[in-house]
């Protein structure tokens, strides 16, 4: 015989051995006999289970997924190199881990204010991503807290996949612990537990190392079945210290204390269809959403909770419906492109090349030094302005866009397809996606407010051909691409690709914001085409692209195509180097040492090797820059060494004659810069800001210098001015010694130290028989030197 409480209630439950039992129950007459069965007394049992005072009851997912938790703030986790010892993951941060329930006024052990819990909903496949919601920079712990309500007493299994290691206490009871580094994987983790009759409270701790970081869990019985009338209940009074007033928040609350059990199924399909509509409100039609009823507030006062259950699926059917309708109509504006910002495009800051070649300059003549690397939208932080994502958060996209402006950045060079990610631009062809067309805005928004050019480029041909099999191109998708070469022969093929030229010079073509097109990322790779064939297809592409933006707005910015072989010769090198209609050269440097970089002097001479090869195949002086470079076959672990090798291959870039710093491809985990290397970008910003362009424009000089021992020497000149860097890998430089068989008969020279930046030496000297010699005071080991 079990006695069951709940406030002044008592019921005496006879357990026997058949399918049905007598229960003797309370009534205004006295005590009465029924007989019941199993089911009925299973939902009994479970009504007149202990449950906090307050609390609402919900349903399980349809495989005994643990839908709804309460989760902390993140805490600290200090750690090694390797994650073995992570302080963190053993500190009770709570106070009362082993309680197992968050206190309504818990404090933790390192602070005087109290433990903040948040409500949050669970996806049934991918649980709770902690990492989008906190972005931690660094390893952390952070809990969550859930508590089931079981009808008897029963064996049953937690499944349990976590990122990164777990801790999980239930009633109190340690009952796994699992620290490792490792991705989230649904059931990976098999604990046997044992349910309580009534209340089980299930507290988890996880930790982060680094990337990904999340929990997914469920219960079931112990042959992975659903367990029946097992619930999730949760006291909405012990989010103390959560700001955030959610619509899952005032539902959940708005069912405390009333009778019936809240479906999590229809729950989740009005919040994610609710949250779908306020996001895109801002790009949806205005009548349109004058007229959706509001429907939160009619669920909010529902009688009872499974009235609730009801409007929720009634509400996620209505939203669902007008949400359709309002995306179709927005579909259909998104293809007919109208300007982002409507500009007086002759008076915007286009680009454009010297008179005299060699490197760029504004609209106005002033010089424009290109200082930046690659970074495509779909990396952090430019992800996070794109529409429809869970972590949606545009203000860090500007703020990260501000850091680049502060730390002299000035280009960036962007492909606006990304099929690494799924994210198509036009899917199927010829039919432009919302959500990706509005991503590209904000990012367009950002870079013109913080005066950062963007040198666009319309597919990823690396990914393309790698994730061929999900492509719209190709003809298994219904593209109109049948073999490789059909993406630059085919006459169809050729026509969709003009049509996004239209349509993103339609959209963006207007603004000076744009640097340059770049035709075709490495368009001597991945299409099985002859030179001729791609020369034939570059030749077509650049005058259409040059005739319409001229017929558009009146005016043409840069053109230039890129190539995957670092120094091409013959037919290739005349793509990559001399074609006609374009305005400067790019190819990508992975070439030598810069490949897979053990110390950061090899890096430097490749790439020295291979901008003075470039500028030996140019033939009308047209600028150089080395669009793609970096450690592509061995990424660098050794941080300090990476931010050398990028300084190194930077300033090599630029003393070696091309224009600006040359563009990393951030071969990092996330794909973006260093701070280091952003400082490093920053002084090279403040020397360029020196350098007296109008001298350095026109025919090359020779120029030789030498390199000192273990070291580089880089060094470019007309015969009017020279800029040199010279690093050793020792304690310090003494000197340099360049021939410049065209220099002045007296030089002023300038000298700065890369690594500072500062300015440490200047004065006058003559060369003796074209040579010259400056001494330099110890204590440098990277300058750069201006003379004129």
């Amino acid at each position: 015989m079990a006695i069951v409480e709940e406030g002044r209630a008592t019921a005496r439950i006879g357990i026997a051995r058949s399918c049905n039992h007598t229960l003797c129950v309370p009534n205004s007459g006295g005590l009465k006999m029924k007989t019941i069965s199993q089911i009925q007394l299973s939902i009994l049992l479970l009504t007149l289970c202990v449950i906090p005072t307050g609390a609402a009851k919900l349903t399980l997912g349809s495989e005994g997924e643990i839908l709804v938790w309460l989760i902390s703030k993140p805490f600290p986790n200090p750690t090694d190199k390797d994650f073995a010892n992570c302080k963190g993951f053993d500190t009770d941060y709570l106070g009362y881990e082993a309680k197992s329930a968050p206190n309504l006024y818990g404090k933790p052990t390192t602070g005087s204010q109290p433990a903040s819990w948040e409500l949050v909903l669970a996806d049934p496949m991918t649980g709770i991503d902690f990492a989008k919601r906190y972005r931690p920079k660094g390893s952390a712990v952070v809990y969550a807290f859930t508590s089931l309500v079981s009808p008897s007493e029963t064996d049953a299994l937690l499944l349990i996949g976590s990122d990164d290691g777990i801790k999980v206490w239930l009633n109190g009871n340690l009952v796994h612990n699992k620290h490792q580094t490792r991705g989230l994987k649904r059931d990976e983790d098999e604990i046997p537990i044992t349910l309580k009759q009534g209340e089980n409270r299930l507290l988890c701790k996880v930790d982060q190392h680094y990337g990904g970081w999340g929990l997914i869990a469920r219960v079931t019985s112990r042959n992975h079945t659903k367990i029946d009338g097992l619930l999730t209940v949760l006291d909405v009074r012990l989010m103390h210290g959560s700001t955030r007033e959610s619509a899952l928040r005032k539902i959940i609350g708005a069912c405390d204390g009333k009778p019936g059990v809240l479906d999590t199924a229809s729950l989740s399909r009005y919040l994610q269809i609710s949250s779908k509509l306020e996001f895109w409100k801002p790009w949806l039609d205005k009548k349109s959403l004058q007229n959706v009823p509001n429907w939160l507030d009619r669920l909010l006062n529902a009688k009872t909770v499974d009235a609730t259950s009801s409007l929720l699926n009634k509400a996620a059917l209505d939203l669902t419906e007008r949400f359709d309708t309002m995306w179709s109509s927005l579909c259909e504006r998104i293809q007919n492109p109208k300007p982002l910002i409507s500009t007086d495009v002759a008076a915007e800051d286009y680009i454009r090349v010297a008179e005299e070649g060699r490197y760029f300059v504004h609209a106005d003549g002033r010089f424009f030094t290109p200082i930046g690397y690659n970074h495509n939208p779909d990396w952090t932080p430019l992800h996070y302005c794109a529409p429809g994502i869970s972590d949606y958060d545009p203000k860090a996209t500007e703020q990260f866009f501000r850091h680049l402006r502060d730390s002299g950045v000035n280009l960036i060079r962007m492909m606006v397809e990304f099929p690494a990610g799924g994210h198509f631009m036009e899917n199927p062809i010829g039919t432009y996606r919302p959500e990706h067309v509005l991503w590209l805005d904000a990012i367009f928004r950002y870079a013109r407010k913080y005066d950062i050019r963007l040198m666009i480029t319309p597919y990823d041909t690396f990914w393309m051909n790698h994730r061929w099999e999900e492509n719209p191109f190709n003809a298994k998708n219904g593209g109109p691409v049948q073999k490789k070469s059909d993406f630059l022969t085919k006459p169809e093929v050729i026509e969709a690709q003009k049509r996004r030229w239209r349509y993103i010079i339609d959209r963006w073509g207007n603004l000076g914001t744009v640097f340059a097109w770049e035709l075709l990322n490495e368009a001597d790779y991945w299409w099985e085409a002859s030179p001729q064939e791609v020369i034939k297809w570059a030749n077509e592409m650049s005058n259409y692209v040059r005739e319409y933006e001229k017929a558009r707005w009146g005016r043409n910015h840069l053109i230039t195509i890129s190539t995957g072989r670092p120094m091409p010769a013959d037919a290739w090198g005349t793509l990559a180097y001399r074609l006609q209609g374009i305005d400067f050269a790019t190819t990508h440097l992975y070439i030598g040492a810069s490949n897979a970089p053990d110390e950061p002097i090899g890096p430097a001479l490749a790439e020295r090797q291979g901008v003075i090869y470039a500028l030996s195949q140019i033939t009308d002086n047209r600028p150089y820059i080395d669009g793609e470079n970096g450690p592509i076959n061995r990424w660098i672990a050794d941080e300090n060494l990476d931010n050398e090798v990028f300084h190194n291959m930077s300033w090599a870039h630029l003393a070696s004659g091309g224009a600006g710093s040359g563009l990393r491809w951030p071969y990092r985990g996330p794909h973006h810069l260093t701070e280091g290397m952003f400082r490093h970008l920053y002084r090279m910003s403040k020397f360029v800001q020196a350098v007296p362009w109008e001298k350095m424009t026109g025919a090359p000089a020779e120029i030789r210098a030498s390199d000192p021992e273990g070291g580089v020497t880089c060094a470019t000149a007309t015969d009017r001015c020279a800029i040199v860097w010279i690093a050793t890998p020792s304690e310090s430089l003494d000197k340099v010694t360049a021939s410049w068989t065209a220099s002045p008969p007296s030089i002023h020279y300038r000298c700065y130290d890369t690594k500072t930046g500062k300015w440490f030496l200047s004065g006058q000297l003559s060369p003796k028989d074209g040579t010259i010699t400056l001494s330099l005071p110890r204590g440098h080991t990277s300058v750069a030197i201006i003379m004129e």
